[in-house]
């Protein structure tokens, strides 16, 4: 049954009117009357005595003509200035002030645009690293592992290859230490950004603890331990980033089966005991590169040895100058635990932990920076000295160090920079492509005999940028391969010449790797005035292989002593990335051509 009921006015408190509209009780109504309050202020309110009202039965209606259109007067006047109010909020203003708001509107717009699209833009722009795949099997044909190669955006224009080949049985013993297969990447180039390498393997084949990437040297039959290589036991899976590709083929091994298997019966263990030229690092806890106290520079965790759980150990993505916390390729340079330091006088950049300090020892020539570290006794120290004639970094060291051996310092190439590490590895000089400048750094230690930040030092040396520097030109380390071949046809044809004059190639000169002059007819020098040294600096394949080296052998091709009886030679040299014909690494020229 409809409600029905009756309005009536009534005064209030305050002077307002009060509207209440009462309704009669029915099944489905309530008994409670609506009021709608309308502020008249000093307003007379006058009412009819209730006893003057007519009477009406409960459940009829009583029509209140005047009443009703009273209500439905004041609900649209409410109405009307709702509206009103809301229009001038929203479309008043702009007509009061449309000059003052126009700009500020624009920006804002135009803001929004930007922030909307940048994250467009930067997700078009992002190509993810293109995957190659191989595997090895077994003489079964079970898969024994599985090699996955991750060639980012920027390195994608080089068309790398991966190639995995089972290590025989008849293999050399030191070869075999493989245990997983060894695969191959070419072209062997340095990259501006790393590649990953990852080789997988069944985990019920796991048989060591300490399995770890290396490189295999043929040459030299011995596997090196690549140091930023990482183990995951959870993925049964070794990852490493190479900053260059190598000519040597990579493989898993056991880390102490070949350690134990280097050593020669004949050393005693005092001599093992011997102290390395290298520096004793401190303790790293969960063995991922970085030392313990290092962790705590860059937020990592001293017990795990992938902190961001992206397969890569935190020491290696440290060294490659990505941030160990943040998954992906977050950089170093933007991680808040990393500060910058810039040097405006010699134009350069480096990356150092924001917990350190660096500032330059005089603040007008700005020659030598000391950054100083969170112990007393370590620092670093970091000078430029000119390079007039753009000479190489082996030619500079050469010059200025000239007592000096190479054959104890390694070498490197990272992105545009050269490097040269000394025996002890505290010391490092760099030069940039294209710079005439050498910039060193020195890891002072003072009686320290474990060091706690070589890591870090390594990365500062690495994270250099230099104003200037140009782009390693790939085309570069073709034209000196192509030096290469040049001077080992002119040492051949000089050999050649000699021999069939003296009956006998030249004696060699080991420690030089040159020819020595002995009882023969006619000297060497007579051939060829200026024996040829390797090209530098050492690039792609060749890094400590980087020189040409003789050798003198006798009928049985072994070393040979005596002048007049050397039979044959071996002139060996090495190819950065290769040319036609010539694979990059070591090559060897004989009487018989180049191998």
């Amino acid at each position: 049954m409809p409600e029905t009921g009756v309005s009536s006015i009534q005064p209030t408190a305050g002077g307002a009117i009060a509207l209440v509209s009462q309704a009669t009780p029915s099944h489905n109504t309530s008994t409670e009357g609506v009021a709608l309050f309308v502020s008249a202020p000093h307003v007379p309110i006058h009412t009819i005595p209730e006893r003057f009202l007519p009477s009406h039965h409960a459940g009829t209606p009583v029509v209140k003509k005047q009443s009703k259109g009273l209500l439905i007067g004041l609900i649209v006047i409410i109405w009307i200035v709702i509206i009103g109010v809301v229009l001038w909020i929203f479309v008043g203003k702009r007509f009061v002030a449309p000059q003052a708001t126009s700009g500020v509107n624009q920006q804002i717009s135009a803001q929004n645009q930007i922030e909307q699209s940048a994250p467009q833009q930067e997700e078009q722009s992002i190509v993810a690293p293109k995957t190659i795949e191989a595997a090895v099997r077994n003489g079964a044909g079970k898969i024994i592992s599985r090699a996955t190669l991750l060639v980012p955006e920027n390195e994608q224009s080089v068309s790398f290859t991966l190639v995995g080949k089972s290590i025989s049985d008849d293999a050399k013993d030191m070869k075999r230490k493989g245990i997983y297969g060894e695969y191959i990447i070419r072209p062997v180039a340095p990259v501006l950004t790393p590649l990953s390498l990852s080789i997988a393997i069944p985990a019920e084949d796991i048989t060591q603890k300490d399995l770890r990437i290396a490189t295999w040297n043929e040459e030299k039959e011995e596997w090196t331990i690549l140091e930023n290589s990482f183990f995951d036991a959870e993925k049964s899976q070794a990852t490493v980033l190479l900053s260059a590709v190598s000519a040597d083929s990579y493989g898993i091994v056991s880390e102490q089966a070949v350690i134990s298997a280097r050593v020669p019966e004949s050393e005693t263990p005092e001599q093992l005991a011997q102290p390395s030229a290298k520096p004793e690092r401190s303790d790293d806890t969960d063995g991922d590169g970085l030392a313990d106290l290092e962790e705590f520079l860059y937020g990592t965790d001293p017990t795990i040895a992938d902190t961001d759980k992206d397969s890569y150990r935190d020491g290696a993505e440290v060294l490659n100058l990505f941030s160990p916390r943040k998954q992906g390729e977050a950089r170093l340079a933007q991680d808040d635990k990393i500060a910058i330091y810039a040097n405006p006088i010699h134009g350069y950049t480096l990356l150092y932990p924001g917990s350190w300090a660096a500032e330059p020892v005089d603040d007008q020539s700005q020659n030598e920076v000391i950054i100083a570290t969170t112990t007393d006794e370590e620092y670093i120290s970091v000078t430029v000295d000119q390079n007039l004639d753009n000479a190489s970094l082996l030619d500079w060291y050469q010059a200025h160090n000239q007592s000096a051996s190479l054959e104890t310092m390694r070498v490197q190439s990272f992105q545009n920079l050269d490097l040269l590490w000394t025996a002890d590895e505290k010391t490092v000089f760099t030069k940039a492509v294209g710079v005439a400048k050498i910039i060193s750094f020195k890891y002072e230690s003072g009686n320290k005999q474990k060091l706690n930040f070589l890591t870090t030092f390594e990365m500062i040396a690495r994270g250099l940028r230099v104003e200037g520097a140009q782009k390693r030109n790939t085309q570069d380390i073709v034209s000196r391969d192509t030096d290469r071949i040049e001077s080992v046809k002119k040492v051949q044809t000089a050999l050649e010449l000699y021999y069939n004059d003296n009956n006998s190639y030249p004696l060699g000169d080991a420690s030089q790797g040159t020819v020595l002059s002995g009882d023969e007819v006619k000297p060497f020098s007579s051939y060829l005035p200026q024996f040829p040294q390797a090209p530098t600096p050492a690039d792609g394949a060749c890094g400590d292989k980087n020189r040409f080296q003789y050798r003198a052998l006798d009928s049985s091709r072994k070393e040979c002593t005596a002048t007049g009886s050397c039979a044959l030679y071996e002139f060996s040299f090495c190819l950065g990335v290769g040319i036609v014909s010539f694979t990059p690494g070591v090559h060897i020229a004989t009487p018989d051509g180049i191998l």
